[in-house]
């Protein structure tokens, strides 16, 4: 059993109790996470990040701790190589093709991120 890791989702990103979601992490920090607990973190604008990644802290301002989930399937590898079925579960209607997804990154990380970047694709079921 893994440790327990806070995953910050947007608001308009919490799946329902019980089903599956997915998200995508630059680098393998995430990758040994595989049936580790999450504590889900519903931020409206950018997390301060105050102990917010901490799941025995309280949540910053900008943070709503809102339930947890337990990832259920990881995969490491360049983002260009993902298999399609690790994102069928993104939150985001058009984060479940390559083009939304990749097009998302590029927001969020900017020069971070290409298709070459090495990053960790999680799977997990939200349990309350």
């Amino acid at each position: 059993m893994g440790t327990t890791r806070v995953l910050h989702v947007p608001v308009d990103s919490l799946v329902e109790i019980g089903q599956k979601g997915s998200a995508i992490k630059l680098g393998a920090d995430w990758l040994a996470t595989r049936h580790s607990d999450l504590v889900l973190c519903i931020n409206s604008e950018k997390c301060f990040g105050d102990g917010c990644d901490d799941p025995e802290e309280h949540a910053c301002l900008n943070c709503t701790r809102s339930g947890h989930a337990q990832v259920i399937f990881t995969h490491y590898g360049i983002f260009r190589d993902i298999p399609a079925r690790t994102i069928e579960y993104a939150p985001e209607r058009r984060s479940r093709r390559y083009s939304g997804m990749l097009d998302n990154l590029k927001k969020e990380h900017g020069d971070a991120f290409s298709e070459w970047s090495a990053c960790t694709v999680l799977i997990y079921r939200r349990i309350d």
